[in-house]
């Protein structure tokens, strides 16, 4: 099973529907996300929790079954961008991690270079998770090492194990800003020291040395659920 949201097909299969709105001022993301479950409930919750009533924006997941490597969330990423009939208020995202994946940096530029928003997380996408909680990591930690940390930062994560729903969602609640911070905070202390908050990371920092750092709060604050 793969799709927007809940359903609908991977690269290759029949496009994915368009999404008719009410508001022409709402925002619309769709995300192309490398995991099967995590990214997707934490979308889905942001969604939720922050959308509105009215919704102030829309958040469409693309996933698969079982996952997607780097290159295929771009070529995936790619094909929905070229659907796109407005610009200005439709943006495509790729989420991916560090993880073992090969072909990161070429993933990274490609979609870059085709305007599709990247949010890379390195080792891994719960790191941006632990962030709510923590101010950071030492050294260069595993995917492993984050999931642990994680499961020892709040008795809701215990027994984490991918998927994000009840308990773990209620404890990010209100952290939001501090887990802003916090990820801003590591681009500033960049290994490559050419990059920062402000200005993100320099031209010569390579995307496998971002370590530990994730651009998922990107997304909070491109919907105004964070200000900074």
């Amino acid at each position: 099973m793969s799709g927007v949201r809940r359903k609908g097909p991977p690269t290759g299969g029949p496009r994915v529907p368009r999404v008719v709105t009410e508001g022409r001022k709402r925002k619309v993301i769709y995300a192309v996300v490398e995991g099967e479950s995590t990214e997707r409930d934490y979308l889905g919750h942001l969604e939720e929790r922050f959308g509105g009533d009215p919704r102030r924006f829309e958040i469409h997941v693309l996933w698969k079954r079982k996952g997607l490597k780097p290159d295929e969330v771009v070529n995936w990423a790619l094909e929905k961008a070229s659907e796109l009939e407005d610009p200005r208020r439709e943006q495509v995202w790729a989420l991916f991690d560090r993880d073992d994946h090969s072909r990161v940096e070429e993933s990274c530029r490609r979609a870059e270079r085709a305007g599709v928003r990247v949010a890379f997380s390195h080792p891994c996408f719960e790191l941006w998770l632990l962030l709510h909680f923590v101010a950071g990591v030492p050294g260069a930690p595993t995917s492993k090492c984050i999931q642990d940390r994680l499961r020892a930062a709040h008795q809701a994560f215990r027994t984490f194990d991918k998927r994000l729903d009840g308990a773990p969602l209620a404890a990010l609640n209100g952290n939001e800003a501090d887990a802003v911070n916090r990820a801003r905070s590591l681009v500033t202390n960049c290994p490559s020291m050419a990059c920062t908050a402000r200005n993100g990371h320099g031209a010569d920092c390579r995307v496998l040395d971002r370590t530990p750092s994730t651009d998922v709060w990107r997304i909070l604050v491109e919907l105004g659920i964070v200000t900074v």
